[in-house]
């Protein structure tokens, strides 16, 4: 859940005030578990122009565009415990 909300708050920071509304809805998502979970973990999005792309794409277009996010578990010594791949589909709202 962590993992797809590191990763849906910049879809929100990039769908909200679009004019028109565009629509945000995860379409899949893979998991990918490295090291145990220990200890206090956070998850890290760096995909936000990506996003960002995708939103502007998808009302220039009026088209669903697919966007491919990474979502990076990262344990307290900054080792990466735990990889996610959200596809996020963003589409203008008629």
């Amino acid at each position: 859940m962590a993992a797809e909300m590191s990763t849906g708050v910049l879809a929100l920071v990039h769908t909200y005030p679009c004019k028109p509304k565009v629509s945000m809805l995860v379409l899949g998502m893979q998991a990918e578990f490295i090291k145990k979970a220990k200890g206090q973990i956070r998850f890290i999005c760096s995909d936000g122009e990506k996003i960002k792309a995708a939103v502007d794409q998808a009302i220039a277009s009026g088209e669903g565009v697919v966007c491919e996010t990474i979502s990076e578990g990262m344990d307290e010594l900054g080792n990466c415990i735990a990889r996610f791949k959200i596809n996020w589909t963003f589409k203008q709202k008629q």
